[in-house]
């Protein structure tokens, strides 16, 4: 597998680096939330540990023994929270290959070298999680420990905050990337492409020997036989579809510099294939059967080759196939007039701008790769099964192999569909860590706070007044955090939408929903721990120790 888009002759089934490295950044931030909320519950309960911490100081313990239980302990709960997670995966990868299209195995993830890997993350995330309080409480004296407050998280809690904030961050960011994908998919989807791509079914024709110009013969009826149907409105043989690779052709154009040599892309139809995809007329005419010469010395182009080529007349233009002195027999120098100039459509994906083409009328010696027909609106699958049946009259030999059009094009973007199915499952899943994390911390700062809400309540201070309180904290943090998420997260879809010629522009919209989304979230799960602290008897809050 490599990366490399540029070569030739090579297969187009090729990874996407930058997919992958974008993958590899949202796991390193699903850890950091885990880990964010180890560390944010291990200083949360730094006083209930304190006393703890205090006698085996104490007793003689030195800090690095102290550090070492505290980077054990927290080294075993990563080892239990990956077999877990094992066990979790095992469940879920189905699913996962589901929607990435792909097929891993257990077996392959509990091989030599990935088992090694798994076993550094382990290392590494309870090194870095049991990091903190290890160090934290391990600096303290004795005497201090015993202090009220001081082993609660260092004052006001600083660092909590910092990490909640830094969650936030990281929530924000992973929820506007998931919107930002959708609203890019589905303007791929519903794009116009500059001609008409619905009810346009593609048949695929049988491929007789190159030479065979009786059986091609024989294959020509086809058209004619399946447009007897009501339904069928139209229809064309082509080479190639839109989004489909037609191949490039080195062919020569007159420029204001001279005559050049062009590699440009191709389509080689019937007549009617142009009017079939409705492309509209920016000059001169469609292919017309009734003119002989059509067929062998007409091409039609688009509006971008009349732009390359600088041409102020393109009807009065023509285009060369090189000939071929070393062919036998010789091939002579053709001449095709240009008789018709197309707007600009999109021949092929969205990630690439439109190229100069040319379309001309294939040879009527030889065949087709497809036939399309376009299908007036109507029962769907009482056209299909009709189409096929006479089909199977027709060519009971043939395999039947029909694909709509719409359907071809949407194969175009397999990688952003997936990549947003991905997507939305790391920002549900940062959002449900998010909201843990927010839940056990609000739980503790409610416990903290046993006091003084107590004294709050009988002093007369409504239940609203509490809730607000409470959330006042979070909510700044989240303010905070906002500061730095959009900036990175529209840096970061700004970069991801230039590997797309043609974009949509997120809307400032999207930001307001994530965070409208991550608020919600944060105010429903702070308040449900205020409501309870706030109802609790006050006689029992001011007796708190």
């Amino acid at each position: 597998m490599h990366f490399n888009n540029d070569l030739i002759y090579d297969t187009p089934k090729k990874g996407n680096k930058a997919y992958v490295t974008l993958f590899a950044i949202v796991a390193v931030l699903i850890l950091a939330i885990a880990c964010i909320n180890y560390i944010n519950m291990s200083t949360a309960d730094a006083t209930r540990r304190a006393k703890e911490v205090a006698l085996r100081k104490v007793s003689g313990a030195q800090r690095g023994q102290l550090v070492a239980q505290f980077i054990g302990g927290s080294v075993m709960i990563a080892i239990i929270g990956i077999i877990v997670a094992l066990g979790l995966l095992w469940l879920c990868l189905p699913a996962f290959n589901t929607i990435t299209d792909k097929e891993i195995g257990m077996g392959y993830l509990l091989q030599g070298s990935f088992a090694g890997v798994v076993l550094l993350i382990v290392l590494t995330i309870g090194v870095l999680a049991g990091s903190y309080p290890a160090f934290f409480l391990s600096r303290f004296a004795p005497q201090l420990l015993l202090k009220e407050g001081v082993a609660s998280g260092a004052g006001k809690g600083s660092v909590r905050k910092v990490l909640m904030g830094a969650q936030f961050a990281i929530a924000l960011f992973m929820v506007v990337g998931t919107l930002a994908v959708f609203a890019q998919l589905q303007w791929l989807r519903s794009n116009d492409m500059g001609f008409r791509k619905e009810n346009l079914l593609s048949i695929t024709m049988p491929q007789p020997r190159g030479d065979d110009t009786l059986a091609w013969d024989a294959l020509r009826p086809l058209k004619n036989e399946l447009m007897r149907e009501s339904f069928v409105t139209a229809g064309s043989y082509t080479q190639s579809l839109p989004g489909e690779s037609g191949g490039r052709w080195v062919l020569q154009v007159q420029t204001p510099e001279g005559r050049i040599d062009k590699p440009m892309p191709t389509m080689s139809t019937d007549a009617d294939f142009p009017a079939l995809l409705s492309v509209e007329l920016a000059a001169g005419r469609y292919f017309d059967p009734a003119i002989p010469s059509d067929a062998d010395n007409a091409v039609m182009v688009n509006e971008s080759a009349v732009k390359a080529f600088g041409w102020k007349d393109p009807l009065a233009e023509k285009i060369y196939i090189p000939g071929d002195a070393q062919a036998t027999p010789p091939q002579p120098e053709q001449q095709l007039t240009v008789i018709g100039v197309v707007k600009d459509f999109h021949y092929t994906s969205l990630h690439t701008p439109i190229e100069p083409l040319v379309m001309f009328q294939s040879s009527q010696r030889y065949g087709a790769r497809s036939l399309v027909l376009r299908l007036a609106p109507g029962d769907v699958g009482g056209q299909l099964a009709a189409l096929q049946k006479r089909w199977s009259t027709l060519r009971p030999n043939d395999d039947w192999d029909a694909t709509f059009l719409t359907d071809s094009i949407a194969q175009l973007y397999q990688a952003e569909d997936k990549l947003f199915r991905v997507f939305t499952a790391f920002a549900v899943l940062t959002i449900l860590l998010t909201v843990m994390g927010l839940y056990g911390l609000a739980y503790f700062t409610a416990k903290q706070r046993t006091r003084e809400i107590g004294i709050r309540r009988v002093m007369g201070a409504p239940l609203l007044d509490i809730v607000h309180r409470m959330n006042r904290e979070f909510v700044v943090l989240l303010g905070l955090a906002l500061l730095v998420a959009f900036p990175l997260a529209f840096y970061a879809i700004g970069r991801w939408l230039e590997t797309f010629a043609y974009h949509t522009d997120i809307s400032p919209v999207l930001y307001a929903t994530a965070l409208l989304l991550i608020l919600f979230v944060t105010v429903l799960t702070v308040s449900v721990q205020a409501y309870r602290a706030a109802v609790a008897d006050p006689v029992k809050a001011l007796r708190y120790e």
